[in-house]
C-alpha cells in the first residue's frame, strides 16, 4: 500500500490538466467535424474557410478566436478528413494549435 501511494504521489505532478478553456466556435453546423471527428467528409463536398470570433469586444483582453479550417470528402477511400489551425487569445493567455480528424465511412445496406 505504501508503494502504491508513493507511485501516485510521484506521478501526480506530471499529469496534465485543462479546464474550461475551449477555442471552439458556436457554428455547430459549419464546424461539425471539430466537435465530432466522425463527421469529417460526411457532406460529400470539400470545404475550406476561415472564422473569426470576437466576444465581449468592449472589455480589455476580451476573448478572440481565429481559425482556418478544411473539411474534405475522400470518395475513393470512402473516408473523410478535416483539419483546422486556430489561435485563441483570452486576456494574458493564448493558444495556437492544429487539430486533425479522420473518419472511415461505412455504408449500411439495411
Amino acid at each position: 500500500m505504501r508503494k502504491f501511494t508513493l507511485v501516485i504521489l510521484l506521478a501526480f505532478p506530471f499529469l496534465k490538466g485543462e479546464a474550461q478553456q475551449l477555442h471552439f466556435t458556436s457554428q455547430y453546423l459549419q464546424h461539425n467535424f471539430m466537435y465530432n471527428p466522425g463527421a469529417a467528409g460526411i457532406a460529400n463536398n470539400n470545404m475550406i474557410g476561415i472564422s473569426y470570433r470576437d466576444q465581449w469586444s468592449s472589455f480589455p483582453g476580451n476573448p478572440k478566436t481565429y481559425m482556418l479550417y478544411g473539411d474534405f470528402s475522400l470518395n475513393k477511400m470512402k473516408a473523410g478528413a478535416g483539419a483546422y489551425i486556430y489561435r485563441d487569445e483570452t486576456g494574458p493567455t493564448s493558444r495556437t494549435g492544429i487539430d486533425l480528424s479522420f473518419s472511415k465511412h461505412i455504408i449500411s445496406l439495411d
